[in-house]
């Protein structure tokens, strides 16, 4: 189970690249109700996936969304999602 930030940034890059042609595939995927946007809720369904352990993954996912999200609505856009991963392997 990841618990430090550079294990869960290991673990999402990996499934990332194993499960998804693109960045914007990714997006699409966790964007549940397919509203353009990410929520908490679809942060932690990507953070299940890469076996997050659950008394964490919250916490996580809040923090994940307070750094993507740019124009502080509590969102995450196709753009902030976009120059969140722009600094990893994953393009």
């Amino acid at each position: 189970m990841a618990f430090t930030k550079t294990q869960i940034i290991t673990q999402i890059e990996h499934l990332m690249q194993q499960k998804f042609t693109s960045p914007k595939e990714a997006f699409d995927y966790y964007d549940t109700n397919k509203d353009g946007f990410l929520t908490k809720n679809d942060l932690k369904l990507l953070l299940n996936e890469v076996k997050v352990n659950l008394l964490i993954r919250n916490v996580v996912a809040e923090f994940m969304l307070q750094s993507f999200d740019k124009d502080n609505d509590g969102l995450v856009s196709w753009h902030e999602f976009k120059a969140a991963i722009k600094e990893t392997k994953f393009k």
